[in-house]
């Protein structure tokens, strides 16, 4: 594999990509990440602690990677909470897709996963929104279906 010019355009190219994703300068991450190594290495940690902290770690850059690659099609919310059996206790995943924009309108589905209390539900919806200068109404329906305890809801709203 050959190696790219630390001046050259490609490596200029991909930090620019690197710091719109991340909103970080690749080398100031790197600088982060052993710095937060060093602490921790110099901490008198239990193999618990550490194998919590890495399971944080993990569920957070996987959240926030999903977010990233999720937020191409839309407002994008994933948030994954890994408790020591590695199930998604406390995890979400949310996604707001615009159909159609305009200065003035708005249409857009709305879809949540959520696992919270040992409940799973899910949440679907569709709007319109018409928006001025000083005010926005609009309209929706969803349904709300709770997974666990199998109980579904309908609604339908009017905002001003």
């Amino acid at each position: 594999m050959p190696l790219i010019n630390s001046n050259s355009l490609e490596a200029r190219n991909l930090k620019a990509m690197q710091m719109e994703r991340d909103g970080k300068d690749p080398q100031m991450q790197v600088a982060e990440v052993a710095q937060q190594s060093g602490t921790l290495l110099a901490r008198d940690m239990d193999s618990e602690q550490a194998a919590s902290m890495a399971r944080g770690w993990v569920a957070s850059s996987a959240s926030a990677q999903s977010t990233y690659w999720l937020s191409r099609w839309g407002t994008a919310r994933v948030s994954l909470g890994v408790d020591e059996d590695f199930s998604l206790k406390s995890s979400s995943f949310e996604f707001l897709h615009p159909w159609y924009e305009t200065p003035d309108n708005l249409v857009f589905s709305q879809h949540t996963l959520h696992r919270t209390d040992d409940r799973t539900q899910t949440n679907h919806g569709i709007g319109w929104r018409y928006f001025t200068p000083s005010w926005m109404s609009g309209v929706n329906m969803f349904i709300d279906h709770d997974l666990t305890r199998y109980h579904t809801r309908t609604g339908m709203g009017v905002g001003y």
